[in-house]
């Protein structure tokens, strides 16, 4: 080549830039984005509907289920006021407050 042949408007230059190298897409990720879900993926689906189904199902249990038997009344005390025939101090006390007794016990001792 002469260089005439290289230098005129209709020559030819060599390209001197770099080639620009475009990575492809790795074919795992081909793979994924084409086919099913992968396994790990699958099982968190799979469960995630499980889960939400339970929830489903138990709410529904709790919202049909017969409510509790309640049961309302009244109970009646059996209150007796206590006096003596005398006027005197309490020297000993010998029950305390809601202990049973018995008919006849001593309840307390008098200091006349």
């Amino acid at each position: 080549m002469s260089e005439s042949e290289t230098s005129g408007p209709d020559a030819q230059r060599p390209d001197t830039t770099p080639p620009v190298d475009r990575p492809a897409m790795p074919p795992a990720l081909e793979e994924q984005s084409s086919s099913a879900p992968s396994g790990a993926r699958r099982w968190v689906g799979v469960v995630t509907i499980v889960i939400v189904v339970s929830f489903i199902v138990v709410g529904l249990w709790l919202a049909f289920r017969a409510p509790a038997d309640v049961v309302q009344g009244m109970a009646d005390a059996d209150s007796i006021n206590v006096s003596a025939k005398i006027s005197a101090r309490v020297s000993k006390l010998l029950v305390r407050e809601g202990d049973r007794v018995q008919a006849g016990q001593v309840l307390f001792e008098l200091d006349s």
